[in-house]
């Protein structure tokens, strides 16, 4: 799934609820997401800047990044309400302290 397919699913269960009926059979729709990121050489497209403030506002981006920043990379799972949060701007790279990092949001299968 992309950042527009992950928002549209999300808006969706939010306005219409996780469960649906078909056939006469009952299912929960349950999305589980994962944030990664990445250190990078140099940003591929737009960036985004982001400062210690920014960080603070979102303290698993704050632990990807800082954890990025040690390791090279790092990613962890997220819960659904932090979605839209993270992607809100819709910007795959950021600068951070003077590096660059990817950032994404993936699907997590099983």
């Amino acid at each position: 799934m992309n950042v527009s397919e992950i928002v549209e699913l999300e808006e969706f269960l939010d306005k219409h609820g996780r469960t649906i009926e078909l056939n006469d059979n009952y299912y929960v729709i349950l999305a589980k997401y994962a944030v990664f990121a990445k250190r990078i050489e140099t940003p591929t497209g737009a960036y985004m800047v982001l400062t210690h403030d920014d960080l603070r506002n979102i303290p698993i981006l704050e632990t990807a990044i800082e954890l990025a920043k040690e390791k090279g990379e790092y990613h962890t799972r997220i819960s659904n309400d932090k979605i839209l949060e993270l992607i809100g701007n819709g910007r795959c790279c950021v600068e951070y302290d003077e590096e660059y990092y990817r950032i994404g949001i993936v699907e997590v299968k099983g």
